[in-house]
């Protein structure tokens, strides 16, 4: 799922600004909560993505209070392409954070995304009994840290869980 960003899309006035995760990084601030904050941000892309997904409005926008700009471009992009030929994804990933590393205001996140349960369908059709998403994969997910917030970068796949 890491591949392809997506956030809620709202209709009419724009939405009220979301309370995000911050890490102010001073010295007094634990590594526990870094690494809390930068789990906290990489989930809340995650969700966000998802939701975008559901929308079936791929604006970057939508993903801009979680990913760089570059990588909110490119998530929207890569879903884009999906929605123009039909496509719509429906259901849900579970996350399962394996590690998370925090270096100044850079940080990596490993986690198991299961997206069985995350299926791309033709619009307006469901998913026929039975039918999966992907099987579980290990994702690298780099987060950098820009005016106090934790935002994804860049993701890879880093194998099977």
């Amino acid at each position: 799922m890491t591949g392809v960003a997506l956030v809620a899309a709202g209709c009419g006035d724009d939405p009220e600004p979301e309370t995000l995760p911050t890490f102010t990084g001073s010295p007094s601030a634990s590594a526990s909560d870094a690494k809390g904050a930068v789990e906290a941000a990489y989930r809340a892309y995650e969700d966000a993505t998802e939701d975008m997904a559901a929308s079936g409005n791929p604006d970057p926008a939508q993903l801009r209070p979680y990913a760089t700009q570059e990588r909110a471009q490119e998530d929207a992009e890569n879903l884009a392409i999906l929605f123009d030929q039909d496509f719509r994804i429906v259901g849900t990933t579970t996350i399962d954070v394996r590690s998370v590393t925090v270096t100044g205001e850079e940080a990596v996140v490993e986690a198991c995304i299961d997206a069985s349960k995350w299926i791309t369908v033709k619009k307006g059709e469901s998913p026929e009994p039975g039918e999966t998403g992907q099987s579980p994969g290990l994702a690298r997910v780099q987060l950098v840290q820009q005016d106090e917030r934790w935002l994804v970068s860049k993701s890879t796949d880093a194998g099977t869980c």
